[in-house]
């Protein structure tokens, strides 16, 4: 199956990756995994999902473990895939996906795929620039909403491992009908992972400029720099960030402002904030600046006349 992602999208995801990787998207797989609990030792793998390019379209795959014994052939399965790619996109991936799919290998004598991967976390990506986005936290749901990602009705992390104790209760009681409600919400909650960290794989952009021509522009009360992206790359939501000075704090009692836009703002020349816009296919800074009478003392004083 495909994920329904606009291809403009696509396309820049794929051109983002290749600019700061040197990856083909086709190289790389999105993967999350759902389990029965945080410990790899006393919990039990389910669910992995994962997603790649295939030209202009995102296929994705779900490996589901219709029964706590089906656990060794899915971790098997899932080995094999990542096989053919390079490298590994995930979100908190280094911390928890990883590590628990290690230990799933090891306890069953599979080698890890993992040794030969290159892994793109975006959770390590995005929390070292936490202040840019305009997000509660630097959960999935906060950064996949921030391009729009709209799960709609969604079960947490926390409700699927009860849903999936459920769905095997109704197994072995023979309520096909109960059973299939509980898989699809699984399911859907997985798809909605995966999904939601390709899309999340747009935070490159903002955190890592990707540099293309640069134009410099001075004016009386600012200095202008403009950085545009390499052809074919664009910010899909524009973004503009107000670094406030402490000044500002003292002056002002404002804090830093993040938001998105629709054009590219620039604050009043009286400011003494650095304004960042993040915009089409532009990244512009505004540092205030003044004119005014500049002095050197020596440290000397008998070179003072």
């Amino acid at each position: 199956d495909f994920l329904n992602i606009n291809e403009d999208v696509i396309y820049n995801i794929k051109g983002m990756l290749k600019f700061l990787y040197g990856l083909d998207s086709d190289d790389v797989c999105v993967f999350d995994i759902e389990t029965t609990g945080l410990s790899s030792k006393v919990s039990s793998v389910y669910l992995i999902g994962l997603c790649y390019t295939s030209g202009a379209k995102v296929h994705y795959v779900q490996l589901f473990a219709d029964d706590y014994s089906d656990e060794e052939e899915l971790i098997r399965d899932f080995c094999e895939r990542l096989g053919h790619h390079r490298a590994v996109v995930t979100f908190n991936g280094t911390t928890f996906d990883i590590p628990y799919i290690e230990d799933k290998c090891a306890k069953y004598g599979v080698p890890s795929p993992f040794i030969e991967l290159d892994n793109i976390d975006l959770y390590k990506i995005v929390s070292k620039k936490r202040y840019i986005f305009p997000t509660e936290n630097c959960k999935l749901v906060s950064i996949e909403s921030f391009f729009d990602f709209d799960r709609g009705d969604d079960a947490d992390g926390g409700e699927c491992i009860n849903i999936y104790a459920n769905y095997m209760r109704y197994k072995y009681a023979g309520d096909t009908t109960r059973q299939t409600e509980c898989r699809n919400i699984l399911l859907k909650h997985n798809k909605d992972d995966i999904e939601g960290t390709f899309l999340s794989i747009q935070v490159m952009a903002y955190v890592n400029i990707i540099y293309g021509d640069i134009s410099l522009k001075i004016q009386d009360s600012s200095v202008g720099i403009r950085i545009k992206l390499p052809d074919g790359l664009f910010f899909p939501v524009g973004l503009m960030y107000n670094f406030v000075s402490e000044s500002s704090r003292r002056k002002k009692n404002i804090k830093t402002e993040r938001r998105k836009i629709n054009t590219i703002e620039v604050l009043d020349g009286d400011s003494d904030d650095i304004v960042y816009n993040f915009f089409g296919d532009t990244i512009s800074f505004f540092i205030p600046c003044k004119r005014d009478m500049g002095y050197h003392f020596y440290d000397d004083h008998k070179n003072y006349y």
